[in-house]
Order: C-alpha cells, then sequence, then structure tokens
C-alpha cells in the first residue's frame, strides 16, 4: 500500500528511483597491495595447506598485516582461477545489511549485473539475512570454481550478524565456497556452533615479521641508511611488528642523516602504535599534517570529499603527495577513493580533538553536507550529530528510512531505526512518521494505527504533516484490514487536490483509496484509478507501493472471476521484481502469492506451487491480510489436490489462528468457509457443526465503521458455506434458500467468483430435484468460468457436477441449439503437483537435515544419523521452521511434502489414482 518515497520534512515526500548505494561499492572493493611489500612467501606456502577449508580465520592487533596477507592470498587465489570477493566490514553491518554487502561484493567481484542478484535485501522478517543468504550460497553452489568471501576487520560486525549471518553463512557454504576473515579480536559465534574449532587459524606469531622479512623490507625502504646490524636492532625492539617496522623505516628515511639516527628511533619510548607515528607524523610538512589531521574524521577519502571538508583547494595535492611518502593509507582499487590505517587514524584523531570547538564543529558540518548531497544519509546523519547540530541528524535519518521504504527495504529500515539515538524518534515528527509507516508495513499495524492518530493530534504539525499522519493511518487500516477508517481519515484532501498531487504522496493515497473500494465492491474504480501511476518506468523493479497497486487490479479481477486477466496483470512485474530484488523479496513475495491464487483457478496447480514454494514466510510476513489469505488458501487447495486433506485443515487451522491473533476477521471467515467446504465435499457431517457454529459467532465483528464494507462478504460467504453444508446433509431445501441469497449477493457486488461457485451449486440442487433448469444453469456457470479462466470449478465441486458436465457435453455435441456450446472440465485431470521449483530455497546442509527428519524420530535421532551436535542440528531446525512457516518441528516434514521438498508418504502416494500421477 504505502509508496514511501523519501520525505525533506514532515509529509513531504520526494519521488526518486531506487540507486546503487556507493557505500556498498566501497565496502567491496579490496585495497591495493602496498607499494614494496613484503611478499610473505612463509605465510603463503602454508596456503597451499589450508586452501581447501572451509573457514580462514586471521587474528591480530592492527599492524600485523592481517589486510596485506589477505590481499596476497587474493593474489594467489586469483592466479588459480578462483572468484574472490571482499568485504571491508564495519558496525553499521546489522544482519540484513551485512547480507546485501556480500550480495554486492560477490556481484562486484563477478561482473554481474544487478538483474543477476538473487539475495533480496527488501525482506521482512526479524531474521530476514537468512532468506539473502540463501539465495546466495545457491548461487555459489552454481559456480564451477572455487569462490572465496574474504572479510576485512571482522571485528567491527555487530553481534547479531556474527552469531546469525555470519554463522548461518559458515554452517551453510557450499563445498567450493572459502570463508576468511581477518579480526582484531575474537568473534562472538554462536556457542553450540563449534565454529572455531574448525577454523585454520592464524594469529600473532604467525603474522610477526622473520628476521629475514623485516632485512629484506628495510633493505628496500632505506638501504642506504642502515646496515644489517640496525636491521637486527629494528627487529627486536619492534618486537618483529609489521606496521612499526615500516614506520621506522619511513622515519629513518625521511630524516635528516646522522650516526644515531638508527638509536634515536630504536629508544623511542611510549606505546608502539605510538612512538613510531610521532615520529613520522613530526616530519611532515605543517600544512600536510594539519590537512591530514583534518580530514581523520572521514571514514573513507575521496579528493572532491577532502576539498569539501577542508575547503582547501589543495586537498588534491595534499593526497597525492601523503599517499606517495608515507604509509599511512589503505588505497582501493579504484584509485578514487583510499582510508587512513586504523592506527594513524586514530592518532589524527588525537590531533583533530586538540582543534578549537568550532573549527571541528565547521569540519562536520561540511562532511554532512557533501554525503546528503550524494543521498548517503546515514554518514550525513553521524556528521550532523557530530557537529552537533542535533535537529539536521534527525531530518538525515528520517529521509535515510524514508528511502529505504521507497525500495521495500523494510527490515533494514527497522534494523536502522533499532539504532537511532535514545530519545530521537520521540522528538521529530518526520521521524515519527516514518517509524510509524515502517510499523505500518509490519505486524505492528496496530501500533502504527495508534501512533499515527497521536500525530494528528499534535497541535504543532502543518497541513503537510496532518495529510502525510492520516496517510499512514490510512495505510494501517488497511494492513489492519479495517478499510472502512480509510475515507474518513483521508476525507479532508480528495483525490485531484493540490495537496495529493504536490505531495508525492499520490500513488499512496490511490493504494489506500483502492484498498477499501475493493472490499466496497467498487472493481472498476480500482482499475480506473490505479493505472494512472505508470509502472513501466521503473529502473529495476517495481516500488513497494507500485507493486501494491498491480495487486489490488489483480485482485478486482479475481473478485470478477478473471483470474487469467489477474494473472496478466501480475505476472510481468513478478518477473520484474524477482529479476530486480530476488525470488524470495517482499515485493516479489505478495506477486507471487496473487499470481499463485489466479494460476490455480486456471487448472495449473504444478505452476502455483512452484509459485509459493520458498517465499511462503515471505508471504507471511508481509503482514498485508490479502495476500496472507492467497498464499494460505492456495496452499491449502493444493494440499487437498495431493489428497491430503489433513495437511490442508492444518493450513486453514494456521491461518485462523494467524488472523486472530492479528484481528482479521475477515481472514477467520475464509479460513472457516474453506474447511466447512471440504468437510462437505468429503461428507464429514459431524464436523460441520462447529465450524458452522464459529461462523454464526463472527457476525459481531462485521457490524460497525472500521469493517462496514466487509459486511456482505461476510452474509454471502456464510450463505455459500451453509450452502454446502446442507446439500453435505442432503437437506436440498436449506441448501437452496441459501444458494439463492448468495445468488443474489453475489450479483449485487459483483462477485463473479463466487457467482460461479453458486451457479454450480444451484445447477447441482436443480438436478436433484430433476429440474431441467439444472444443466442450462452448469452451462452458463462453464462458460462464464471459460471466458474469465476458470477451469477449476468441477474439479474443486461435487462428483455429481462431473457428470452432469459429461452429460451437458454429450447434449451439446448432439445439437441441441438451446444449449450454450461449452467444453466441460470435469473430464481432464491435472497431474498432482510434484517437486517444485525451490532453488535458493533451502541450503544443502538444511536440505539433508529435513530428510533426516524425514526417517528420525526426534533432533537427537538426526544429529545421530547426521554424525553432528545436537545444538547445530537444533539451530538449522529452528531456520527450517521460519522458511517453510510452520510452529513447530513436528509439522516440518509434511508441510515439506507438499511442496515436493521431499517424497510423498506411502499413504498419500497410496491414495492417489494412477490418472493423477
Amino acid at each position: 500500500m504505502p509508496e514511501c518515497d523519501g520525505a525533506t520534512a514532515a509529509g513531504r515526500i520526494i519521488v526518486q528511483t531506487i540507486i546503487p548505494e556507493p557505500e556498498f561499492t566501497l565496502k567491496a572493493t579490496p585495497p591495493r597491495l602496498p607499494r614494496m611489500v613484503v611478499r610473505r612467501e612463509r605465510l603463503i606456502r602454508r596456503w597451499e595447506t589450508i586452501r581447501g577449508e572451509r573457514l580462514i580465520v586471521v587474528t591480530a592487533p592492527d599492524g600485523y598485516g592481517k589486510t596485506t596477507l589477505l590481499l596476497q592470498w587474493r593474489r594467489t587465489w586469483l592466479e588459480h582461477g578462483a572468484l574472490v570477493a571482499w568485504i571491508t566490514a564495519d558496525c553499521r553491518d546489522r544482519p540484513v545489511r551485512f547480507a546485501a554487502a556480500l550480495a554486492h561484493a560477490l556481484r562486484q567481484a563477478s561482473g554481474r549485473s544487478r538483474a543477476d542478484a538473487q539475495a533480496s535485501r527488501h525482506a521482512h522478517k526479524a531474521d530476514a539475512q537468512t532468506e539473502g543468504l540463501t539465495g546466495l550460497l545457491a548461487g555459489i553452489a552454481r559456480e564451477r570454481g572455487e569462490v572465496v568471501l574474504m572479510i576485512d576487520a571482522a571485528e567491527r560486525l555487530p553481534e547479531a550478524s556474527v552469531r546469525q549471518a555470519l554463522a548461518y553463512l559458515v554452517h551453510n557454504a557450499p563445498s567450493n565456497l572459502r570463508v576468511v576473515l581477518a579480526t582484531t579480536a575474537p568473534l562472538a559465534w554462536p556457542e553450540q556452533a563449534g565454529i572455531d574449532d574448525a577454523a585454520a587459524c592464524f594469529g600473532i606469531d604467525d603474522l610477526r615479521l622473520s628476521p629475514e622479512e623485516a632485512a629484506d623490507m628495510l633493505m628496500r625502504r632505506a638501504r642506504d641508511r642502515i646496515d644489517p646490524g640496525d636491521g637486527q636492532r629494528l627487529h627486536r625492539a619492534t618486537e618483529g611488528w609489521p606496521l612499526g617496522l615500516q614506520l621506522a623505516a619511513s622515519a629513518i628515511e625521511q630524516a635528516t642523516p646522522s650516526p644515531r639516527l638508527v638509536e634515536s628511533v630504536v629508544w623511542l619510548r611510549g606505546p608502539a602504535e605510538r612512538r613510531y607515528f610521532d615520529v613520522l607524523l613530526a616530519q611532515l610538512p605543517a600544512d600536510l599534517l594539519g590537512f591530514l589531521s583534518r580530514i581523520a574524521i572521514l571514514d573513507h577519502l575521496h579528493s572532491d570529499l577532502c576539498a569539501a571538508v577542508t575547503d582547501d583547494p589543495a586537498a588534491t595535492a595534499h593526497l597525492a603527495r601523503a599517499l606517495l611518502d608515507t604509509p599511512l593509507w589503505m588505497v582501493g582499487q579504484t584509485k578514487q577513493w583510499s582510508c587512513l590505517h586504523p592506527l594513524a587514524r586514530k592518532v589524527l584523531l588525537d590531533r583533530f580533538a586538540r582543534l578549537p570547538v568550532r573549527e571541528c564543529q565547521q569540519l562536520h558540518r561540511r562532511a554532512s553536507a557533501w554525503y546528503a548531497r550524494q543521498e548517503r544519509y546515514l554518514d550525513a546523519a553521524r556528521h550532523a550529530d557530530d557537529a552537533g547540530d542535533a535537529r539536521q541528524a534527525r531530518s538525515l535519518r528520517a529521509h535515510m528510512l524514508w528511502q529505504m521504504c521507497a525500495a521495500g527495504r523494510l527490515a533494514e529500515a527497522r534494523e536502522a531505526l533499532a539504532d537511532m539515538p535514545d530519545g530521537d524518534t520521540a522528538r521529530d515528527p518526520d521521524l515519527r512518521l516514518v517509524a510509524s509507516w515502517i510499523c505500518a508495513c509490519s505486524e505492528r499495524h496496530a501500533q502504527a494505527l495508534i501512533d499515527a492518530r497521536a500525530l494528528l493530534a499534535d497541535p504543532e504539525l502543518d497541513e503537510r504533516g496532518s495529510y502525510a499522519a492520516s496517510l499512514v493511518a490510512a495505510a494501517a487500516a488497511g494492513y489492519a484490514d479495517r478499510p472502512g477508517l480509510i475515507p474518513r481519515l483521508l476525507a479532508r484532501w480528495p483525490e485531484g487536490s493540490p495537496m495529493v498531487e504536490g505531495s508525492g504522496h499520490a500513488a499512496t493515497h490511490a493504494n489506500c483509496l483502492a484498498m477499501h473500494a475493493l472490499h466496497a465492491g467498487r472493481t472498476a474504480y480500482v482499475r480506473e484509478i490505479e493505472p494512472r501511476f505508470s509502472t513501466s518506468n521503473y529502473r529495476y523493479s517495481p516500488t513497494l507501493g507500485r507493486a501494491f497497486g498491480r495487486t489490488m487490479v489483480a485482485l478486482s479481477h479475481l473478485w470478477e472471476g478473471y483470474p487469467d486477466r489477474a494473472e496478466a496483470v501480475v505476472r510481468p512485474a513478478l518477473l520484474q521484481a524477482e529479476q530486480g530484488e530476488g525470488r524470495r523479496s517482499p515485493i516479489a513475495g505478495m506477486l507471487a502469492a496473487v499470481t499463485a491464487a489466479a494460476t490455480l483457478e486456471r487448472n495449473q496447480p504444478d505452476a502455483a506451487l512452484s509459485l509459493l514454494a520458498g517465499r511462503m514466510d515471505v508471504m507471511m510476513a508481509t503482514a498485508i491480510p490479502d495476500v496472507i489469505l492467497c498464499a494460505r488458501r492456495t496452499l491449502a487447495r493444493l494440499a487437498v489436490l495431493r489428497h491430503d486433506e489433513a495437511q490442508a485443515l492444518l493450513i486453514l487451522d494456521e491461518l485462523r489462528g494467524v488472523a486472530r491473533e492479528h484481528d482479521w476477521p475477515r481472514l477467520v471467515l475464509h479460513a472457516l468457509a474453506e474447511q466447512i467446504r471440504i468437510h462437505a465435499l468429503a461428507g464429514r457431517v459431524s464436523a460441520l457443526v462447529p465450524l458452522e457454529d464459529e461462523l454464526d459467532a463472527l457476525a459481531p465483528a462485521f457490524v460497525g465503521p472500521d469493517r462496514d464494507p466487509f459486511l456482505p462478504l461476510y452474509n454471502l460467504t456464510t450463505a455459500i458455506a451453509k450452502a454446502q453444508a446442507a446439500f453435505a446433509r442432503a437437506d436440498i431445501g436449506m441448501a437452496e434458500r441459501h444458494l439463492l441469497t448468495a445468488d443474489a449477493l453475489a450479483v449485487a457486488m459483483g462477485r463473479g467468483c463466487d457467482l460461479l461457485v453458486v451457479r454450480v451449486l444451484r445447477a447441482l440442487v436443480a438436478h436433484q430435484r430433476g429440474a431441467p433448469l439444472a444443466l442450462r444453469l452448469l452451462g452458463e456457470a462453464l462458460s462464464l468460468g471459460k471466458l474469465g479462466g476458470n477451469r477449476r470449478l468441477l474439479l474443486d465441486s461435487y462428483p455429481q457436477a462431473v457428470q452432469m458436465a459429461a452429460q451437458l457435453r454429450s447434449t451439446t455435441m448432439t445439437g441441441n441449439r438451446a444449449l450454450p456450446r461449452v467444453v466441460a472440465m470435469g473430464g481432464h485431470v491435472e497431474p498432482v503437483p510434484t517437486l517444485a521449483s525451490t532453488e535458493g530455497f533451502l541450503t544443502s546442509a538444511e536440505a539433508g537435515i529435513l530428510a533426516a527428519l524425514d526417517r528420525e524420530a526426534s533432533i537427537e535421532g538426526v544429529a545421530t544419523a547426521l554424525h553432528q551436535e545436537p545444538g547445530l542440528v537444533q539451530w538449522h531446525v529452528g531456520h527450517l521452521c521460519a522458511k517453510l512457516a510452520v510452529a513447530t518441528p513436528a509439522a516440518l516434514v509434511p508441510r515439506a511434502r507438499l511442496f515436493g521438498l521431499l517424497g510423498m508418504s506411502r499413504a498419500g502416494a497410496a491414495a492417489i489414482p494412477a490418472a493423477g500421477r
């Protein structure tokens, strides 16, 4: 529903295209090997013995050459034909962002376009990073050669990223993946993971320079100023610390020659990381040292950025000189960006802190402005904070969050929101708005509605802010399945008014109105309003709001009984979303749920199952009631097709549970009606009474302004369900009365999908009474169904309907002109859905555990069979439960069979007629 295209102030939204984030490119760009670097032959020889390990960890303090070693190994791996991706980690890499950065790094290393991405940044769940990583691992497994993922500065990763995303990556690594980490401290792996025991580890003693390596490096740097004895003294003084030796050599190289030059460096006092830097910095020209101290506040350095921050026209020259003359730098492969060595930056930041306060604030203010112009709002907000401008920082964070919402990156937005400084959201209307919007597009829609209404009561909120808050409340009402609130919330701003047209919110406004119109039965209005917002100019894929608009249009066609039109609307958008954002993105999940419902109506169960497989959890996490209903009901009907009614009823029970948890009585209504249909078709009369009682008890939920659009639908759905129950009891008179009521309601509501079902049931009733009208009613229903592409009318009905269709076909073939010429669709049975396409859904480790669960009765049994620790098996089982959208491990195997991830049970296979196999 929301478009969320960005915001400048409360209520003002800027429409913008989705662009790649430049910081990801920087993160994925490895530094260049320093000039005159010592080739670590000893460690490269060890590479030969550990290159096949799944995980390699290099742990040492800064300055021990971890990055240099990884770069040398990288070159060696590349020489052997491996694909090597690089990531420089930072503290902002929470799980979802980290997974997205890994995907970007692999695309950049392989030279593939964005369209090849399988990892999604746009998941909705708390553990959403696994959704992207599973697709990522599947893509790696498809590579023909070795794939190496190098993560530098891994100690900066948040603990959640290590314990969730990185552990998942290592545990599920395919045989051709190598993960290489460089870190200053041991990582906080999950306790049950046992990852450290399985890793090839390198430490300080491995990275110290040997006397021979030290002599080699010193001779290259200062051959004319030191002799072999000096080199040995320096090696002892630095204890083989690589950076210390480089700094000492640089200091000697730049100092005025003297007989005791080496001794002056050897006998320096103080912490090692300071003493050599102090000597080196003291020898730099004052203007260059001042420049370096001022740019130390920047994570990455670019000549344009440095010039903007320092307001120094010589910034480019200063950078070039420092890069050439000092060992303080790590330079990217692109040569346009570089960064200071962490220890050098620490020393220079101490010097920055001694500058006048006003100058420090001005430098941060300039940095913030430059980053804001590049739309790098997170960096801009950080520098605004450091400049003391908290208000500007909050505004920039709001920009960033709106931008994430525009792209459907809601999980990442929630992560960023959680990282906001305490109290920021409460103090700033923009942040309160976007926070409410994020809640509205999630399972917290009820809280979003409360928050948005509280904002509307704020007397300081201006007209634009009031409009934006009303839209947030309207969107939350849609997600809460309370569409009756929408017209009242938007009454002040009619469609086409200057406020709507000039705010950038027009698509969101249309989506909210379309949601209300759909459930009020005004389907033509839905199709009238949505096409005004063209989807032909996406850069990569539809935004969340535009995809929601397509979904509304498709649902309007399904409402009228035209599944072919519905599929034609959503299928192209689905393909774009899958190519651009990944199969398991929330946008793709939303579109796939509706496409699956339409596809099943068109009697293509294999295609419907493939659309659902591997993303049921994504569809559930969208928190959009209509999407969840389409997905669950389609899945239940597929289970019935597989002759597994128990699984179908369980799925519908789960749907009722979710609906009650979220206060969605309409979904409870549909779940109950579907269960009544299943029991009625099977003739289980005793099971119908409690379900009918529950159906009657739901009536009060649809009385009141919030849900009044649903009342006719409740009456129609209840009438059809009770007619089916009466038919099962052979109470033809009662069935006929309910069907006449349902027919009138369906016609009045334009509810063609239900009208077709009613007409088939009326034909059956007429047939039971021996009325000549029976075949005409059935012929009409089949003809209308064929017109809309509905080819499951008879397959979901009673056996008598199939027999009547055969009679109808026979009568038509004899030339009876009184009957319409139709193709009876009851004589063809589609094959039972089998293995669905689930590539990128389960990792090989998860697939192995799922297969073991099919054989073993317990976690301990699986662990014994697979020779794994029970804690690790339990860890994998938790991820499987999330992916298959089940609450307990006991439900994993039946759900996996339904999706074709496991072979069918013997009992289930025996129940399928030979023609259906």
